[in-house]
């Protein structure tokens, strides 16, 4: 137990700045005086704590100001597992996919209750949480900078929703520091050629279609899951996604497109359409095959006996086929950055590219694939050049 200093702030008479040692870690405690309770008890609240004595002064400054508004609210002896659990989780469960749920869950119950789940939820400071971005960094398992910024975006929307009904007085995470986004690694991606290598020897692959299109449209693994045969529309050569496969808790969901912006029509090369043409014959031959046992469904790819594919089906097929076939080992996420660069290499403007991938913007898209950008850019600049000297040339 180390020393406790009080600091008397001139001016004020209803909080103090406490300075407290333990274990040679400094900490500072906005501490705040409430009115006498009836027996004439004198009741103090504390804030923090902080590793600078300035940031419990503002705290301090700011909880005063509070007071004399009529907002303050008092610290609770609520720890920060129970709001998680018994209100937070609860109380957002119809409002995010149930992915995003059982994700939030999944890193709540590993990461956040067995360190900081019997902290006070009053008491909860930045100093906690940094000593918890640098623990999840450390030790035999270490997690990488992504996962723990992810985490931190838990505890931050968390902390954002207990400011806003009232649990606490601000989001601390907002003065917390978690460790700052790598620079983003480069896509693997094969070449054209190694395209046509993988498509020539999984020829008769049950998920051939499905490696096919997914090579030619850069859809997600779920969007194809969730592709039905009404959603398509081989006449005209295009399909809408609408719906796309999840796993939660290793059971199959189905959800909306990630954004707005996900939900599209992709029109169909024709060499897609006759492939899907392909497909769909076969697939009408098992169903006769099948017989009575078939598992009547109306998604495009299924199991020989047309019951629904588990996401993560698809990518351990995948993976051995890449393995069998000796090309570069890419995850089958990869297929969708593979069609994304050699669209792009192929002169797609980055525009259409971003409305046939659903994002968000084109600016993710340039941001996303600027390897790819960059090299179209240059070969731009070389037709642009002599497009323009070869005009001068002639005037």
């Amino acid at each position: 137990m180390g020393e406790n200093r009080t600091e008397r702030i001139s001016g004020v008479s209803t909080g103090h700045v406490i300075r407290k040692e333990r274990k040679g870690k400094v900490r500072y405690y906005a501490v705040v005086e409430q009115d006498p309770e009836p027996n004439g008890r004198r009741v103090r609240k504390s804030h923090g704590g902080f590793d600078r004595r300035k940031d419990a002064r503002e705290a301090l400054n700011t909880v005063l100001q509070r007071q004399r508004e009529g907002t303050y609210i008092a610290p609770t002896s609520q720890s920060f597992g129970q709001f998680l659990t018994d209100e937070w989780l609860p109380g957002i469960r119809s409002t995010v996919k149930p992915s995003t749920w059982d994700s939030y869950s999944r890193n709540i119950q590993l990461h956040l209750i067995p360190r900081l789940g019997t902290r006070s939820l009053s008491k909860l400071g930045p100093a906690e949480l940094n000593d918890l971005y640098a623990s999840l960094s450390e030790g035999p398992r270490p997690l990488s900078t992504r996962t723990i910024r992810y985490v931190h975006t838990i505890v931050h929307r968390a902390l954002k929703d207990a400011t806003r009904w009232g649990k606490v007085p601000r989001n601390v995470a907002a003065l917390a520091d978690p460790p700052r986004p790598k620079a983003p690694a480069d896509f693997r991606f094969w070449t054209p050629t190694q395209v046509q290598i993988f498509l020539g020897d999984t020829r008769g692959d049950l998920l051939h279609s499905l490696y096919f299109v997914a090579l030619t449209t850069g859809m997600r693994r779920g969007e194809l899951l969730g592709l039905r045969w009404a959603d398509v529309d081989l006449a005209v050569g295009r399909l809408v996604v609408k719906q796309t496969v999840v796993s939660v808790g290793y059971q199959v969901q189905f959800s909306e497109p990630k954004t707005a912006r996900s939900r599209r029509t992709i029109s169909l090369d024709p060499s897609t359409v006759a492939t899907l043409k392909a497909h769909r014959s076969h697939q009408l031959e098992q169903r006769l095959a099948w017989g009575p046992a078939w598992r009547e469904s109306e998604f495009v790819f299924t199991r020989e006996d047309g019951s629904l594919i588990h996401p993560q089906s698809v990518s351990d097929a995948f993976e051995r086929a890449v393995k069998q076939v000796s090309l570069p080992l890419i995850r089958f996420h990869d297929l969708r950055h593979t069609y994304a660069t050699l669209a792009l290499d192929a002169g797609m403007k980055p525009w259409d590219l971003s409305d046939r991938l659903g994002h968000s913007s084109v600016a993710f898209t340039l941001q996303a694939y600027r390897h790819a950008v960059q090299a179209t850019q240059e070969s731009a600049a070389s037709v642009a050049a002599s497009f323009i000297l070869g005009a001068s040339s002639r005037s």
